[in-house]
């Protein structure tokens, strides 16, 4: 495992956030080839002044301010932000169908929706 995902995935899990750790584990590694998408994953479950920005790379604290959603922003122009940083966009893909896979239909509908905004359509 990426030494930074492995601190990211650490972070989490000792900061006793309320979040379930399985569910982010399993978002994250679907990017195991891509080690910045997974820590991005991981940090953006914390406030990012929480964070220890010595601990990773410019790059990676650049995705995981890029990816938080600002304060009075709609989550329509979140996800038309988003769209324009590549890494973020694939990880809200991630979240986006991990949980609209766990509920009901209308979960599934406003997945779908989301993933079409994010993909350009």
């Amino acid at each position: 495992m990426n030494p930074y995902v492995e601190l990211a995935r650490d972070f989490i899990a000792n900061n006793s956030l309320n979040l379930r750790l399985d569910d982010v584990d399993k978002i994250a590694n679907t990017f195991m080839g891509n080690s910045r998408a997974a820590v991005v994953a991981y940090l953006h479950c914390v406030p990012i002044n929480s964070i220890n920005r010595k601990c990773f790379p410019k790059e990676i604290m650049d995705d995981v301010e890029f990816f938080a959603r600002r304060c009075g922003e709609t989550y329509l122009d979140y996800i038309l932000r988003i769209r324009g940083n590549d890494i973020c966009k694939s990880v809200l893909i991630a979240y986006v169908k991990y949980y609209c896979g766990l509920d009901d239909k209308y979960r599934e509908l406003q997945g779908d929706l989301i993933l079409y905004i994010l993909r350009g359509g």
